[in-house]
């Protein structure tokens, strides 16, 4: 039950993404999906090996705001406020972070690839049928 063959509804007008474009056109199942998403959220980089990789925070500084996080008065806080408060980091690099690290690095049809869960034929033909979607979605 192709997008396609519903025609240009309301849903069509919200943004897609690739993985729901896998599962509801019959490339892969629930399961393997799910299998998938978090295989990507394992591969996932930390904000602290962010920083260092950018030379932000030496690996002395890391460890530092991890000790600090496991302080009593620091429970709850995460990585990114308590280095802030530490004057090792600004607001501003955090957000940097934080969409660098939401953008994965491992694309889902890429571990789905790995799995074997997909083809590479397979995957041609959903990105081929995804990109179409977009491109109608950039029109509305």
């Amino acid at each position: 039950m192709g997008y396609f063959r519903l025609g240009l509804n309301n849903r069509m007008r919200e943004k897609m993404h690739f993985s729901t474009y896998l599962l509801e056109n019959e490339f892969v199942t629930a399961e393997e999906l799910e299998s998938a998403l978090r295989e990507q959220q394992t591969l996932r980089p930390t904000l602290g090996e962010l920083a260092m990789e950018r030379g932000w925070v030496s690996r002395k500084g890391i460890f530092k705001i991890l000790r600090s996080q496991y302080k009593a008065s620091q429970k709850g806080k995460r990585f990114g406020e308590i280095a802030v408060g530490l004057d090792m980091l600004t607001v501003l690099q955090v957000d940097e972070l934080v969409l660098s690290q939401n953008h994965p690095s491992n694309f889902i049809g890429e571990i789905l690839l790995s799995q074997g869960k997909l083809s590479v034929s397979s995957l041609i033909k959903a990105l081929s049928g995804f990109n179409k979607i977009l491109k109608i979605q950039n029109t509305l």
